[in-house]
């Protein structure tokens, strides 16, 4: 599964240890790609790479459907 999604927040220091534990309790690999970076969604150093900001567009890569609902405080899924 590759959807496009919208960050409803920026994703920093503050809240990247949440979602190292929610995205923790999936055994499939994810994957986050940001204007045409990829960043591995379980390494801190990936996600603080992609310096996510609210309003950016981001690819969420997995094969978990779980993911999604997850991760839904942070990131809408775009129409």
């Amino acid at each position: 599964m590759a959807k496009m999604y919208k960050a409803t927040q920026p994703i920093g220091s503050r809240n990247i240890y949440d979602i190292l534990r929610l995205v923790g309790e999936i055994s499939e690999s994810i994957l986050f790609v940001k204007g045409g970076r990829v960043a591995n969604a379980k390494s801190m150093l990936g996600l603080m790479s992609l310096a996510i900001q609210r309003g950016d567009e981001i690819e969420i890569i997995c094969r978990d459907e779980r993911v999604v609902e997850k991760l839904s405080n942070y990131f809408k899924e775009m129409k």
